[in-house]
């Protein structure tokens, strides 16, 4: 029980930051090191955030220390704290000066490999100064970063139903079978449940072009074969360039593929995949007027195309 004459330790954004940064680096030596201040300076405010706590935030180990139940659910918290922080200094500073701030994207694999380098590219071009950073991913680890505040803008290939966030469609895609070209000859004399019950390369599990394709072969009454898990979209090309299987792809994603004559498209009359990708961002966020002018570029992405 807390004494109540007595005012307990209060969390701060600074006792919030040794957490996360502790919890990054597994030492307190190596987060004292991080942030620039004493090793004692980073055991007192975790000790004072335990107190504040009522319990154990760490746990030491073999191999340093790890996160208790209880520091879990407080560094999940520190994380949108940090975030709101991050994001009122960045709108305090720059709401009145589009030429300078930063962004913070992420993108599932499809659009943030092949659609959205271009469009920073191009932003850059327009706005220099101001900073954009991209964090590739799959779909469901990007909402849960926009959750989290980690990111202002996400983009991805699902549309999300979840209640604290909002979206838009920006880009047409299509889901293509891709095979080895040696392959395609005999692989297109085959009917579509033929195709989808041979060896599949495919991507992880929360990834919405595997969702998406996976949802279409359902909805056709058919099952899918054999499935190779691969984690990114140029590791699922290389085991179908190897003959490892077919693949089921964004076809924004295999184009220069196709055209080196690495990969082939198989045609299928029964098997048309569409998809939209979206940008999702969390309904209460305030935009700083860099962030506007990005989340403008993309609302004009289909205009353009």
């Amino acid at each position: 029980m807390r004494d109540n004459n007595v005012d307990p330790p209060m969390i701060s954004l600074q006792r919030l930051r040794v957490l996360k940064t502790v919890s990054n680096e597994g030492r307190f030596s190596k987060a004292a090191d991080v942030l620039g201040i004493t090793q004692p300076a980073v055991s007192l405010q975790i000790r004072q955030l335990e107190s504040y706590c009522e319990g154990p935030i760490f746990e030491r180990t073999g191999s340093g220390l790890i996160l208790t139940e209880l520091g879990s659910i407080v560094l999940r918290y520190a994380d949108q704290i940090l975030g709101l922080s991050d994001e009122l200094e960045d709108a305090t500073r720059q709401f009145t000066k589009v030429e300078k701030g930063s962004i913070k994207i992420g993108a599932s694999s499809t659009p943030g490999d092949y659609i959205v380098p271009g469009l920073i590219g191009k932003f850059n071009d327009l706005y220099p100064k101001i900073d954009v950073s991209l964090h590739i991913s799959n779909s469901d680890t990007v909402i849960s970063m926009l959750n989290s505040r980690e990111i202002d803008i996400g983009v991805g290939g699902l549309e999300t139903t979840h209640s604290a966030l909002c979206s838009f469609p920006f880009e047409k895609d299509e889901i293509v079978i891709v095979c080895n070209p040696k392959q395609e000859s005999s692989l297109n004399e085959l009917n579509l449940a033929q195709l989808v019950s041979m060896p599949m390369v495919t991507r992880e599990k929360g990834s919405a072009t595997r969702t998406v394709a996976e949802a279409k072969i359902t909805e056709k009454g058919l099952e899918i074969g054999p499935l190779m898990e691969s984690g990114s979209n140029e590791a699922v090309k290389s085991a179908v360039k190897n003959g490892s299987g077919l693949a089921m792809l964004s076809k924004h994603s295999i184009t220069s593929d196709v055209e080196a004559g690495k990969l082939s498209v198989l045609s299928n009359k029964d098997w048309q995949c569409y998809r939209d990708l979206y940008v999702y961002f969390r309904c209460d966020k305030v935009f700083t007027p860099a962030q506007q002018k990005f989340i403008d570029l993309l609302g004009t992405q289909n205009i353009l195309n």
